[in-house]
């Protein structure tokens, strides 16, 4: 009760291209929000994108190796965001696939769309993106931005991480690693959606 409800809206079309034909373990950006989006605690009006599945508001956005759990240690990309954290390959020559982003103001959002990125050298391709919403228009309790991330198509490769890291990376959520989902974690298939929120769940 009260989760998100899918509705993938694809901006393969009408979106920018945030990698620019083949790019293997790069990151793009900073791209500008249109808002200033709440990320615990602290007010963020950039985004960097990385190739590898995840988005960063200021650290590295290269690291294609998810062999460290979130929270643990600080082998992980702090003050990030993890929709699909692996080792992908936006623009495989070839392949119809890229990044792309899209400022939707008439709805106050920022979405990102991965598109058909293939996971390196395996053949298979996933689409997902993530939704960053206004918190002046979607409040939280915290002030806190809500994020929704949505999966076109189930896994292909389960060696991933999704999730949410702060930038002291003390705290997150790790609500999927490397085949392991978190205990109360609902399985991600096809059109499926997870919505981030510092809103109480209604059980």
């Amino acid at each position: 009760p009260g989760g998100p409800v899918y509705d993938f809206m694809d901006i393969s079309g009408t979106g920018a291209h945030a990698m620019d034909g083949y790019v293997d373990d790069g990151s793009a950006g900073p791209f500008a929000i249109g808002f200033t989006f709440n990320f615990y605690g602290v007010g963020y009006t950039n985004v960097d994108i990385s190739s590898n599945g995840y988005l960063t508001f200021g650290a590295d956005a290269t690291d294609f190796s998810n062999d460290c759990p979130l929270v643990e240690g600080g082998q992980t990309p702090p003050l990030s965001i993890f929709p699909y954290w692996d080792d992908l390959d936006p623009g495989n020559a070839g392949q119809p696939s890229d990044i792309y982003y899209y400022y939707d103001a008439a709805n106050h959002r920022f979405i990102i769309e991965y598109f058909r990125v293939e996971h390196y050298s395996s053949g298979s391709h996933e689409t997902f993106e993530i939704i960053l919403h206004d918190p002046l228009y979607y409040p939280t309790p915290t002030g806190d931005g809500e994020i929704l991330v949505q999966y076109l198509n189930g896994m292909a490769q389960t060696g991933a991480t999704f999730g949410i890291e702060s930038y002291d990376e003390a705290a997150g959520i790790q609500y999927y690693f490397d085949g392991l989902y978190h205990e109360w974690a609902v399985e991600v298939t096809d059109s499926c959606a997870l919505l981030y929120t510092t809103y109480s769940p209604d059980y």
